[in-house]
């Protein structure tokens, strides 16, 4: 069944980005909607911090938000760099500013799953104090055609974008890779080593599954991630470094003598960077080098990482070189995963009529290195009122 509706905003990816342009929106009472491919929730893994500037937006938003931050998360007030050579692990610098140091932000910055996070963002869509809170929020849909009509994009009353949308069938929106095993949870279902990075936490609306429903919207706002779709089909490229990297990642319980495990550390070494984030609930989420990629040699195979080469022990047995000489080990990995990260911008953020616009890693990637993915996606959103 075929059935068509309107909205004056469609955000597609209810993400980080597309969560906290949700929250303006509903807080407007504007009408607005945000679908989004996955067909289940972030519960375990992906994004894992929080910069101060970042928990200033979210204490921006009331209903507590910042001290909810501050109760669940691990407060990081230092960085510890350690260099590893010669076989010799040693600690030679430490940035950061002490426990209690006023600084230019009222927070320090945290680590908490992106699960957590994006919770906080809903809850605040939701909030009686929003002149929408019951905006929709659907999951297990996936847009497949968008279209502009130019002669109508300058009225500001017109609904000039329409994009088709379908209601997936549970099998479809939700894959098989990730299931929790013995080897802990897999995030490759996610990764964008499998393609795609569209990220979901939502009201799936069953009773249409398999429905073909078309929107007119006033504004469609793509934050579906660095494998974007609606980049792709408003004809933006990409603009940066040919050279990506594919980097491990694993939330783990350590079992561990290195010193510094409690602390956020990165380890350099000729085999790359290492990078230990101390998590909530004793976790350590641990980043190692994987592999590079040449994306310049026009060989389309060779772009696309082989992700069935990622496994966690391959992605753990990386780790205790770098470690060495200090013991490494865990007995809990609550999620591990891989990703394929290029450092590149958008060459423009919306498309030629102003109707279209991007938000978060579909204008934007980084390395995990540094921690802005999640970060630069909630301001984008945020900036977006």
């Amino acid at each position: 069944m075929n059935t068509t509706s309107k909205t004056d905003v469609l955000i597609v990816g209810a993400g980080p980005a597309g969560l906290a342009a949700a929250w303006w929106l509903a807080r407007c009472g504007i009408d607005a909607r945000v679908v989004d491919k996955k067909g289940s929730k972030v519960y375990k893994g992906q994004a894992d911090g929080l910069m101060s500037r970042t928990i200033e937006i979210l204490d921006s938003m009331g209903c507590g938000l910042s001290q909810r931050v501050n109760h669940e998360s691990y407060l990081t007030y230092y960085m510890d760099i350690w260099t590893n050579d010669d076989g010799k692990l040693e600690k030679n610098q430490t940035v950061g500013a002490s426990e209690g140091t006023v600084g230019a932000s009222p927070f320090h910055a945290s680590t908490i799953s992106q699960g957590r996070i994006e919770r906080y963002i809903i809850d605040a869509i939701r909030d009686p104090s929003s002149l929408n809170p019951t905006l929709p929020i659907e999951r297990g849909i996936v847009a497949e055609t968008l279209q502009i009509d130019q002669s109508i994009a300058a009225d500001p009353n017109a609904y000039p974008v329409s994009v088709k949308l379908r209601h997936l069938p549970y099998d479809e929106a939700n894959p098989t890779t990730g299931a929790t095993s013995e080897a802990g949870t897999s995030g490759l279902g996610s990764s964008n080593l499998m393609g795609e990075t569209w990220e979901s936490y939502a009201n799936r609306r069953k009773e249409q599954t398999g429905q073909i429903e078309t929107v007119q919207a006033k504004y469609v706002l793509g934050c579906d991630g660095a494998h974007s779709w609606v980049r792709s089909q408003i004809g933006v490229k990409m603009e940066g470094s040919s050279k990506e990297s594919v980097w491990g990642a694993m939330d783990v319980v350590p079992i561990t003598d290195f010193p510094g495990i409690r602390r956020g550390c990165f380890i350099k070494s000729s085999a790359g960077g290492m990078l230990i984030i101390p998590r909530e609930r004793g976790l350590s989420r641990v980043y190692v080098p994987y592999h590079e990629v040449d994306t310049d040699n026009h060989d389309v195979d060779a772009e696309r990482f082989d992700r069935s080469e990622v496994t966690l022990d391959k992605i753990k047995a990386i780790a205790q070189r770098m470690f060495h000489p200090y013991k490494f080990d865990f007995k809990i990995c609550e999620w591990w995963s891989a990703y394929q990260v290029g450092q590149r911008v958008a060459e423009r953020s919306q498309d030629v009529t102003g109707r279209v616009l991007l938000a978060g890693d579909a204008v934007h990637t980084h390395s995990p290195k540094v921690g802005l993915g999640a970060n630069t996606s909630i301001q984008d959103g945020w900036n977006m009122g």
